[in-house]
């Protein structure tokens, strides 16, 4: 059961992130804009992306009948079993404490995305007049950009809708690639212990957006609305202090300096095998009883041609793809 709920997390997780990083994208194309008290507002009057930005939230926060509560009731009911299996061990305690910590995390996505949804789709903008452009602003995606987010929304209904048709099949594909066993019956998904414990998450998440994100995690402003604010430490920033040097100064150099070792080696390589393995073999010259009449060029016998060309190395290389395309196919035959 754990092996099958993480399959289907990874697969889940790949979906709705899919689907709300492009609704990022569209809020950011519109607005050039990414903090949360500028772009407050933005998707008032906008049903349509409310509608798809709603699914993908409520997808990652593990609500019944999207794809994340199945994944995370498969995950859950694992946890559950072990701490069972070990009752009698020092492991069951520990498994509690996993439990605790599994349906907390649930939560706590369940409340920042609360957050996002609240702030772009309720809440007015603290500026009327940039409300005001928002508001008039009807049009905020194309067709294509449309159709993209659609599509992608729809399997995350049909996961959470059917997951016995649907996800426990995509399980079933993968399963036997972590060692995974089929299981004895299938999965009631929406049985009350499994719903329990998806309410239970959903309340924690309640709680600590109403008592913490609403209260801590905003300030209150004298005649005006309250405006989101970050406590965290400036000095512990992890955008600044880890993800923006790695993106932008250690992964680039890292990237070159494996491109330029590389690049060597090769040329290095290719310089050693054409003066051995691959030298030129020394075609014989061709006398003057192989010119034929009526031709502008001698007559080359079919050996020597062949000759040159299989010590040559775009001949390797050539033999080197085909062998790739032959095991890339014999595996694919595998698989299905």
């Amino acid at each position: 059961m754990a092996v099958r709920g993480t399959i289907l997390h990874m697969v889940n997780h790949s979906l709705i992130k899919l689907l709300l990083f492009m609704i990022a994208g569209v809020v950011y194309m519109n607005l050039h804009q990414l903090e949360l008290n500028q772009i407050r507002g933005f998707g008032r009057n906008k049903r349509l992306l409310m509608v798809l930005f709603l699914i993908g939230a409520l997808g990652i926060s593990g609500v019944p009948l999207l794809n994340g509560y199945i994944s995370k009731t498969l995950i859950h009911e694992s946890i559950v079993e072990a701490s069972e299996l070990y009752l009698h061990t020092g492991w069951a305690d520990l498994f509690r404490i996993t439990e605790i910590l599994f349906i907390t995390a649930g939560g706590l996505t369940f409340a920042y995305m609360t957050k996002l949804f609240v702030c772009l789709f309720v809440e007015k903008n603290a500026d009327p007049k940039r409300q005001q452009e928002f508001d008039q602003k009807k049009q905020v995606m194309n067709l294509q950009s449309t159709l993209a987010l659609a599509v992608s929304a729809v399997p995350l209904v049909l996961i959470g809708v059917m997951p016995n048709q649907v996800a426990d099949g995509i399980a079933d594909l993968a399963q036997s690639f972590l060692h995974g066993a089929a299981l004895e019956e299938a999965v009631s998904y929406f049985s009350a212990v499994n719903l329990k414990g998806a309410v239970t998450s959903l309340v924690i998440g309640a709680i600590v957006y109403l008592f913490v994100i609403r209260t801590m995690l905003m300030k209150k402003q004298k005649n005006q609305p309250a405006v989101y604010v970050d406590r965290w430490w400036k000095w512990l920033d992890l955008e600044t202090l880890l993800y923006r040097p790695l993106l932008e100064h250690l992964l680039p150099f890292l990237g070159a300096l494996v491109c330029r070792v590389a690049g060597s080696l090769t040329d290095w390589l290719v310089a050693l095998l054409q003066h051995t393995l691959l030298a030129k073999r020394k075609i014989k010259p061709v006398n003057q009883e192989d010119y034929v009449p009526g031709r502008l060029v001698p007559e080359i016998h079919t050996s020597q041609v062949l000759s040159a060309i299989e010590s040559s190395l775009s001949f390797g290389l050539l033999l080197f793809g085909l062998g790739v395309c032959i095991a890339m196919l014999y595996m694919l035959s595998a698989l299905l």
